[in-house]
Order: structure tokens, then sequence, then C-alpha cells
């Protein structure tokens, strides 16, 4: 089987940047300013967010949560 070597750097290149976007987290104050609490904002309520069609808001969502359930993303 042969593999395409461009589609293997797409791959390695989109995927760095996801995780350079998910280790990214904003400030207390940069959360604010995008209208976020970041002492009460909890992981586990940016997974909701699909369910009322705001994926928008998930990328500074994940950036300003807290942990708390294994299964959500930290930043």
């Amino acid at each position: 089987m042969m593999v395409d070597p461009g589609a293997v750097a797409v791959l390695v290149v989109t995927s760095l940047i996801a995780i350079v976007e998910a280790t990214q987290s904003l400030s207390a104050e940069e959360c604010f300013g995008v209208g976020l609490n970041r002492a009460t904002l909890l992981c586990s309520s940016c997974d909701t967010l699909k369910e009322f069609n705001l994926e928008v808001l998930e990328s500074n969502c994940r950036q300003c949560c807290n942990v708390d359930d294994v299964n959500a993303t930290p930043t």
C-alpha cells in the first residue's frame, strides 16, 4: 500500500495546529473580555455548546475552562 507523502504532511501540520490551539489558554481578563468567567467555568460546560448550536464559542470556552470531567478537554 502506497502512502501519499503530501497527505501525511497535511495531516501532521493540521494535527500540530490543533495541538497548539488546544494548549493555549486565555488569562482571566481575556476570558472575561469574551464573556466567560474563568473562575467558575467548567470544561463539561463546553461539551454542551453543540446542543445549542454554539460551536463557535467552543475554542474560547476550552481556553478558559477548569477541568471537572475526565472526558473534558483542558487547556
